[in-house]
């Protein structure tokens, strides 16, 4: 497992919005977390919301929502949480 930063591509599920950034990519993680400014510019809709574990061992209650994520060649649609 392993901690790297990559350039990605960040899109709604249909990509009438997107939005490219350096992301962090944790290959051990359970979850895709993104700033809400992000989630507010892509126009992410709200599905519900989830319990996650934070890295200091705190667990949170988190919006859920649609994204999709391209790099590498590679695209992906994803569920994501990102705090309130």
């Amino acid at each position: 497992m392993g901690v790297f930063t990559k350039r990605v591509l960040f899109a709604n599920w249909n990509r009438s919005a997107v939005a490219e950034a350096d992301a962090i990519i944790d290959t051990g993680s359970h979850y895709c977390v993104v700033p809400e400014s992000l989630a507010q510019l892509l126009g992410l809709q709200i599905v519900g919301t989830d319990k996650i574990a934070l890295a200091d061992g705190r667990e949170i209650e988190a919006p859920v929502a649609g994204l999709r994520i391209e790099f590498g060649g590679e695209s992906g649609l994803f569920y994501h949480t990102y705090p309130s």
